[in-house]
């Protein structure tokens, strides 16, 4: 059964969830996902190895319109998103596989348009019964599939990622715990990147503003993850129970996790600390010992609302505001400050910073007043080091691979330079060395911009090959300069 339920927790509906495979007492519904632009409708998977599309406001009452049968596996989570061009149902399944429907066609009231249709059932003559195999041999013409099999064990969570381009997915096995998969043109199968973490993931979640994936893991930990990076940024320990479900809320730049024994957790991100421990908020039960999963939990960031539902009951969370009145430097968290002295070129003391939005702030350090602004320097990837180059440069390394050198006092940007050459990297560290610019943080080598480069009346610089050998078995993540003598 399914229930329906408005915004002041009345139930409006119950919906009962059938299928012609499998008997009703032998029926699980392991997931659902609200197809956001199809008025009224949502689609449920079910251990009867299908996807079901249910009509809310059906004239004949809340109704299946269309099942996707004879899927390989049955699917154990499901998400979809959509935009004016195209939309993507994806799932995760049993076997350890993703597989992603590919719609370019959104104006239509059903996602799939069949050229006939197949039912020997007089009461289910509205009921578009699509088979998985026609589907891969291309009989929908504006749907197409894709998929991998990036998992050894049970697809825990699957997600897109519009802002990526990517797949996200999870499973609670050492290796390929966490999966990226990315669409090629063309292809059906998708090209994979693996993290691996101890014991396997739980769940995750992934924010665009943030641009970080948390993962809720199996060992107690929840990880912070960089897409770009194999690494967890930040580990968050603190649980004495398996992490069974991680939201972050990209407004407040916080993390809320929960665990199996049903405590709470909220996190500054940014501090990579614990602001408050709850407990004692959803009912204890029998479920805590026999299901791997006895809460489900629903973040409504807009409203700042958590909807949690545990043992037949079904509660709100409210957050309170924050503060409004409190005055800020930057919008977003800041990540790098520097002092800049007075020299000939520049006349008073300032102080420059940065922050996660991509914006740099000039100060005067007598008075606090704001000098100069740069908004969106580096578009929307978050400014990640600092450095400057008296007498009148300032440079800025960001996580979408460049370093931009500015002129303090016009704000004029000079020269990009391309660190990450093969694309978005995390630039943790710039220095100015005698007519050179190092750059370090994603690899194992040094990255090296040479007098002759930055001098050149190239706007966009590649780097030079860095002559030493490769010391470092592992990403570089600071350096400093010592002059020789």
């Amino acid at each position: 059964m399914i229930g329906i339920w408005d915004m002041k927790m009345k139930m409006t509906n119950m919906l009962k969830v059938e299928s012609g495979l499998v008997k009703s007492r032998n029926l699980w519904i392991t997931s659902m996902a609200v197809l956001h632009n199809l008025s009224h409708k949502i689609a449920v998977a079910s251990t009867s190895k299908e996807i079901m599309i249910y009509d809310l406001q059906s004239k004949k009452g809340t109704s299946c319109t269309c099942r996707i049968q004879g899927l390989p596996y049955a699917p154990l989570s499901l998400h979809y998103w959509s935009s004016s061009k195209e939309s993507i149902l994806c799932y995760g399944d049993v076997h350890g596989n993703v597989t992603a429907f590919l719609f370019s066609k959104t104006d239509s009231t059903n996602l799939f348009e069949p050229t006939s249709r197949q039912s020997s059932d007089k009461d289910a003559q509205d009921v578009t019964d699509v088979q998985y195999e026609k589907i891969l041999a291309g009989q929908y013409e504006h749907v197409k599939v894709v998929t991998h099999r990036g998992h050894s064990g049970w697809t825990r969570k699957v997600m897109y990622a519009p802002h990526l381009d990517l797949i996200i997915s999870c499973s609670t096995t050492s290796t390929n715990s966490l999966v990226l998969g990315m669409k090629e043109k063309n292809k059906t199968q998708m090209r994979t990147t693996a993290f691996n973490v101890p014991q396997g993931v739980n769940c995750f979640d992934y924010n665009p503003n943030m641009n970080i994936i948390a993962t809720g893991d199996v060992d107690l930990m929840v990880r912070l993850w960089n897409p770009y990076v194999k690494k967890p940024v930040g580990v968050l320990g603190g649980h004495m129970t398996s992490v069974t479900h991680v939201i972050l809320n990209g407004s407040r730049g916080q993390l809320i996790s929960l665990s199996m024994d049903k405590t709470f957790r909220i996190w500054d991100v940014q501090r990579q600390a614990c602001l408050q421990r709850l407990t004692g908020i959803l009912a204890k039960g029998p479920d805590v010992l026999y299901s791997p999963v006895p809460v489900t939990l629903l973040f409504d960031e807009p409203r700042n609302r958590l909807i949690m539902s545990s043992n037949n009951l079904l509660s709100i969370m409210d957050m309170k505001p924050e503060m409004k009145d409190r005055v800020l430097s930057h919008e977003k968290p800041i990540t790098c400050t520097k002092y800049i002295g007075r020299t000939n070129m520049i006349p008073f003391y300032q102080v420059a910073s940065a922050c996660q939005g991509s914006t740099i702030t000039l100060w005067n350090i007598d008075t606090g007043q704001k000098l100069k602004q740069i908004q969106n320097a580096h578009g929307e990837s978050e400014i990640t080091a600092m450095v400057i180059d008296l007498p009148s440069k300032l440079l800025t390394g960001s996580s979408d691979g460049t370093v931009k050198i500015w002129d303090i006092n016009t704000t004029a940007c000079h020269r990009v330079l391309q660190a990450g050459s093969e694309g978005p990297v995390d630039i943790l560290q710039v220095l100015c060395i005698k007519r050179r610019v190092i750059a370090v943080g994603w690899s194992h080598d040094i990255c090296v911009f040479r007098d002759k480069q930055l001098m050149s009346s190239d706007f966009n610089i590649m780097p030079d090959e860095w002559s030493g050998r490769r010391e470092h078995t592992e990403d570089i993540m600071c350096a400093v300069y010592h002059a020789p003598g």
